[in-house]
């Protein structure tokens, strides 16, 4: 015998013992209505098990012959019949903040229109000049700057999605990103220490120059800016990298944007990272110490923060060959080296504490026409700020070679604390 057999049987049976009432067929009505809108409340499945339920465990009144009974519950040996159900109401999720928003939080101005917010973002955040701006209908807009003769880039062009949210009743920029400038590393809201690999593929680019830049947010220029020249220029994605070192800012949010260089200014095309700063746990970071010169040409020391390292004096040089960064320009502090950063290929510290710094080849054509005393001075400066380094030799490639107009026997002998 099946469910509704039983159940059939069990009904019958009580309304064989069951007196009728003279408000039963109100009682009933009443319930129907109760069940129809429980029904539209939770879903037609629970509303069948609700009525399954009046029927067995309530009064009911049927039609029997044509006299009215009343159906009290069945009081029945046999196994019952249960329905279970399960109804879980989904969590009301409250929409985050944007990881990056321009214009900035700090910033009082608001827009209402896409087309204005894109193209304001556009010309002032990515440098374009009279950008063309399409929307797209799915809250992006495609950024293509124009021609130098004014005309609109073709649509295979240099090209930039933008894409906005509504935010504090406005509209605002949530997202920029091109197809010809993929980024790998940072990745989305990493936190970022100074200096900050970047790297990715790019591809129709001019010279196959990519340039980086590390922005705070509401800050109105870079934080840093480098440029590299890895990518490829051609249809197909090349790679790229570049470490690029920065002042750290005490707390909040900013981006990596890496843009295209055209040959032509104010037609680039970008894709935005959005990162976060912040201090570094203890133990986590290396303070280290670089030499910078001062208006009167005097070296002063300048404390930078890297990530923890054992290898101090390598570290020390690499941030000496990094330059004065721009706050530190702002403090009137200038350095022989600029922000290439790519110019350290080893360093080794023998038994008898001569340390031998070997740069890559590049310096030479880095600092073809760079005052050569302050190069050496300012090298000697780091160097010997360890007193366990009594001696120094510097390379390049590995050989006794010349750079920044210096004479060989400056460089390739090694030379005492005494000496520099």
């Amino acid at each position: 015998m099946t469910t509704e057999d039983r159940l059939r049987t069990a009904l019958r049976a009580a309304a064989d013992d069951t007196d009728v009432t003279p408000d039963s067929f109100d009682r009933i009505e009443r319930r129907t209505v109760v069940a129809r809108r429980r029904r539209r409340a939770v879903g037609g499945g629970l509303a069948a098990a609700a009525l399954v339920a009046i029927a067995v465990a309530v009064p009911l009144t049927l039609q029997d012959d044509g006299e009215p009974v009343e159906v009290g519950p069945a009081s029945d040996s046999r196994e019952p019949t249960t329905t279970t159900s399960t109804t879980t109401t989904p969590p009301v999720e409250t929409p985050a903040a944007p990881l990056f928003r321009w214009p900035a939080s700090g910033d009082d101005r608001t827009f209402d229109d896409a087309t204005a917010l894109v193209r304001a973002f556009a010309t002032e955040y990515l440098g374009v000049v009279e950008p063309e701006v399409m929307d797209n209908g799915d809250d992006t807009a495609t950024v293509r700057p124009r021609r130098e003769d004014g005309s609109a880039a073709p649509s295979d062009g240099p090209r930039t999605v933008v894409e906005w949210a509504a935010v504090d009743d406005h509209l605002v920029v949530v997202g920029a990103s091109s197809p010809n400038i993929q980024v790998d590393t940072p990745t989305r809201a990493q936190q970022l220490s100074s200096p900050v690999r970047v790297s990715g593929s790019a591809r129709n680019l001019y010279e196959g120059t990519v340039i980086v830049d590390v922005r705070g947010d509401g800050l109105p220029e870079p934080l840093a800016t480098v440029p590299t020249t890895a990518a490829g220029s051609g249809p197909d994605l090349a790679p790229f990298s570049v470490d690029v070192p920065f002042e750290v800012p005490l707390a909040g949010r900013g981006a990596i944007v890496v843009r295209s260089d055209s040959g032509v200014e104010g037609t680039p095309e970008a894709t935005v990272v959005p990162v976060r700063f912040g201090s570094q746990s203890a133990g986590e970071t290396t303070q280290v110490t670089i030499f910078l010169q001062d208006q009167r040409g005097d070296f002063v020391p300048v404390t930078r923060e890297v990530p923890r390292t054992t290898g101090v004096l390598r570290a020390s040089l690499e941030q000496q060959l990094l330059g004065a960064y721009p706050g530190e320009q702002a403090r009137g502090l200038s350095s022989p080296f600029s922000e290439d950063g790519q110019l350290l290929r080893g360093v080794t510290i023998t038994e008898d504490g001569t340390a031998v710094v070997d740069f890559e080849p590049g310096i030479v054509d880095e600092l073809a026409g760079a005052d050569g005393a302050a190069v050496l001075a300012s090298l000697d400066h780091t160097v010997f700020q360890f007193p366990t380094v009594t001696w120094v030799r510097y390379e390049v490639g590995g050989e006794c070679q010349s750079f920044a107009g210096l004479d060989t026997e400056l460089l390739c002998e090694r030379r005492s604390r005494d000496e520099y």
